[in-house]
């Protein structure tokens, strides 16, 4: 009789573990396979507007966008304003190449994810705001907050603002 006991305890503990194991690995297949849907590639750009700062410090202003350049092509134009070191204000004509270290900063930091994020604590009057605007041809994102950001924004944060800063020093050495 109690070796007929011990074999439904066990039974009972299998029977509980694989409740509890079954919906973990249903989970896992459906992440794989929501991955696995995932395009890398946002396609052709189309906008990027990029603002954050505070009230008290002048906000650092990025933008990309396409217009009408030389021969009448379509040519890819940055503007920068900010305040690191001095005031500066760049505007100069970029190479497409340009935007694959764009691409690659913002999949890899999943930056798309902040798209739809929009959260504000208006009982701060000093604090951090941001916006990013980023439209491309297959997917887009536009978030925006004060006081509040993404889960993972501040690792994207930093490296999109070093990488845009560098770009608008960079450019700002090259012109006349």
């Amino acid at each position: 009789m109690q070796r007929k006991a011990e074999g439904s305890t066990g039974k009972m503990l299998l029977f509980f573990l694989l409740l509890l194991l079954i919906p973990a690995i249903c989970t896992s297949c459906r992440n794989r396979r929501e991955t696995a849907d995932i395009d890398p590639d946002p396609g052709h750009l189309i906008s990027f507007h990029y603002i954050y700062g505070s009230f008290r410090y002048n906000n650092f202003k990025y933008s990309l966008q396409r217009k009408p350049g030389k021969q009448g092509a379509e040519s890819l134009f940055f503007q920068a304003e900010g305040y690191s070191n001095g005031h500066f204000a760049v505007e100069a004509e970029l190479d497409e190449a340009v935007l694959a270290e764009l691409v690659h900063i913002m999949t890899e930091e999943n930056i798309f994810a902040w798209d739809g994020f929009e959260k504000y604590n208006m009982e701060v009057r000093d604090g951090f705001s941001f916006e990013l605007r980023a439209i491309f041809a297959k997917k887009s994102v536009r978030a925006r907050g004060y006081m509040h950001e993404p889960a993972n924004f501040r690792a994207g944060h930093r490296r999109l603002a070093a990488y845009l800063l560098e770009l608008a020093q960079n450019l700002r050495k090259e012109l006349p």
